[in-house]
């Protein structure tokens, strides 16, 4: 897919306040958006404009204004519903920008930065860019109002930029705001400079430890020093963090000095005095709290979120409200993202746990960064040595299957030959036909094959004959035993070798290995569904198999790293990633037959059946 660019991005300003126009003006002018300038009389025509239950509204290229309340909190989602989304909704289904691919919306000096909900969740504040990602995304219409809604982008084991599949779940979504036409004028500005000098060289400050010590503390302290001691050094930038100094102590960070990234947790409010001097740039900074941005208005404040902006940080992160330990970022994914060249908005999506919530980003969505490293690591899905030659002696081995099992037919033919009892017949068709099964005789079977499987020992033993086992001039035991490795039984009798049976896939085993597809475009859980049929018509049904109610099912937790599929399902956040079907004894199908496999992904909590997928395969143990 392609990478999500500025021209997928639509600016909303508040057409009722001057300064909103112009701060929409100076940053389409920095990104190149596409606008006309309206002063020119011959390009009023150019605007669109129409009216939303009595809001009015106007669209000049990617400028889009909206008559919105400048009020940063709406009191209800009712009003902002009517001032902000339903105009927004309306303009993005019917007005210019419906024929170009909306992936971004960038909301402005002025226009509401949230609405209370007060519901079960009494002055919850629900941020605008959260609603709109979600309010705002087309999958057969706009989705209702889902408070703390799963984010199906969230930590995504498949590493993928931001695409029109992606769009149909939610938008990217910024703010750019503040107290001050010129406070938001210097958001734009630092990240001019960013977008200049690119690479950033500061120091990351860290802070993986709080006093809190309940379960949902204790688990995000493990995902921040997962980072932090497995992810951190691949971005070779100086570091610095707090250290524990025991249960239920929470310890800060004390001041930040040439500081590019600061990831903290704990306390919402600090000092100016927190920030010392830097002479690098300030990209992004995120505190783990509960109302670090509940505005970015007030002159006075002491939260984290207005003082960063204030010392110059092109982009921050925060809640609004409580978001509740399970809804703060976690940073893996957010610097694998911006590492692997995505844009601000993409690597806070991917970073983000609910929709329809608290948090919010600050910052100029398309900005991008680089790290100071030679080069980047190219993390793909290549195999190893063992793992291709592996996969070369199952597919070896499904040849010789069906080298076996035409050898069956052929006899079977020969039989019914034999057995027709009509001399003609016989005298006509049983030379040939005793040809046929001659040719595909057992030793015949072996002959053919032979040189085939001993060129795959033997490559394997020359790429191990001084490394990777605990001997030189290993046999083919040392390297299966090594690696845990079982081989089929047709390989090792064509070569004749003396392998343990200890590294002989038992007769009649299988295994199904399926890729876990999007079927939903929405955060839930998959459980699978597996059906083994004996022909190709699918009417002769072996058995059937449910991934949440039989064992030997696992998936792919980590690149080539199985493990048990747990009853609540696989997320989707694992799409891409791979299931397997291990078959256990009582499973076991005949050698050399030849058996058609239809698989289903079903939702856990519904019930809802997705796309029914076939595939065959001949069972070569």
């Amino acid at each position: 897919m392609p990478q999500t660019t500025k021209e997928n991005y639509i600016f909303v300003y508040n057409l009722d306040n001057n300064d909103s126009l112009k701060i929409a003006e100076y940053y389409a002018e920095f990104r190149d958006l596409e606008y006309n300038n309206v002063s020119d009389i011959e390009n009023v025509s150019a605007v669109d404009s129409g009216y939303t239950d009595g809001i009015g509204w106007e669209v000049n290229g990617q400028l889009v204004g909206i008559q919105c309340s400048s009020t940063e909190i709406l009191s209800n989602e009712t009003e902002f519903n009517r001032l902000l989304l339903s105009p927004l909704q309306d303009i993005l289904r019917n007005s210019s920008v419906s024929y170009r691919d909306i992936y971004g919306i960038i909301l402005g000096y002025n226009v509401p930065g949230g609405f209370y909900y007060d519901e079960e969740y009494e002055e919850h504040i629900i941020s605008s860019t959260s609603r709109i990602s979600a309010g705002c995304a087309y999958n057969d219409g706009f989705a209702d109002f889902s408070p703390s809604i799963a984010n199906k982008l969230y930590n995504r084991q498949i590493f993928s930029l931001f695409d029109s599949d992606d769009a149909r779940h939610c938008l990217l979504c910024s703010r750019l705001d503040g107290p001050s036409y010129d406070f938001v004028i210097n958001i734009i500005d630092q990240s001019k400079i960013l977008d200049k000098q690119y690479y950033v060289d500061g120091t990351f400050y860290f802070d993986p430890y709080s006093s809190d010590t309940s379960v949902l503390s204790t688990q995000y302290e493990t995902n921040l020093l997962d980072f932090y001691d497995n992810y951190v050094s691949n971005l070779e930038l100086n570091t610095w963090s707090t250290t524990s100094m025991g249960e239920g102590i929470d310890v800060f960070i004390p001041v930040v000095t040439n500081d590019s990234f600061v990831w903290g947790w704990g306390s919402s409010t600090s000092s100016s005095s927190f920030f010392n001097i830097s002479n690098a740039i300030r990209m992004f900074f995120y505190n783990a709290d509960n109302e670090s941005i509940v505005t970015l208005r007030d002159i006075n404040s002491k939260t984290w979120g207005y003082l960063s902006l204030i010392n110059n940080y092109c982009s921050i992160a925060g809640a609004m409200s409580e978001p509740g330990i399970d809804g703060y970022l976690i940073p893996t994914p957010f610097f694998d993202a911006l590492r692997r060249g995505a844009t601000l908005a993409e690597s806070y999506l991917f970073s983000l746990p609910h929709l329809d919530w608290s948090m919010t980003l600050i910052g100029d969505p398309l900005s991008i960064v680089g790290f100071p490293v030679s080069q980047i690591e190219v993390i793909t899905d290549a195999m190893t040595d063992i793992e291709s030659w592996y996969e070369m002696s199952k597919e070896l081995a499904m040849s010789i299957a069906y080298f076996y099992r035409k050898g069956k037919d052929l006899l079977a033919m020969e039989n019914a030959v034999v057995d027709s009892q009509i001399k003609e017949f016989e005298l006509g068709f049983l030379a040939p036909a005793d040809i046929f099964q001659l040719h595909h005789s057992d030793a015949n079977r072996i002959s053919q094959y032979n040189n085939y499987v001993q060129e795959l020992f033997n490559y394997i033993l020359t790429r191990n004959e001084y490394t990777g086992t605990d001997r030189t001039n290993p046999s083919i035991n040392n390297i299966l035993s090594y690696n845990n490795l079982k081989i089929s039984s047709l390989l090792v009798e064509v070569t004749g070798d003396n392998v343990s049976s200890d590294y002989i896939l038992d007769e009649g085993w299988w295994e199904f290995e399926y890729t876990i597809q999007n079927d939903a475009f929405n955060f839930i859980n998959y459980h699978f569904v597996l059906e083994v049929f004996s022909d190709v018509c699918l009417e002769n049904l072996v058995f059937t198999r449910n991934s949440s109610a039989v064992d030997n099912w696992t998936y792919e937790y980590e690149q080539d790293t199985f493990t048990t599929i747990p009853i609540t399902g696989v997320s989707s956040s694992f799409v891409g990633r791979r299931i397997r079907y291990d078959s256990p004894t009582a499973d076991y199908l005949t050698r050399g037959n030849i058996y058609y496999f239809r698989v289903y992904q079903y939702d856990i909590n519904t019930g809802r059946q997705y796309t029914q997928r076939t595939y065959k395969g001949i069972i070569y143990t």
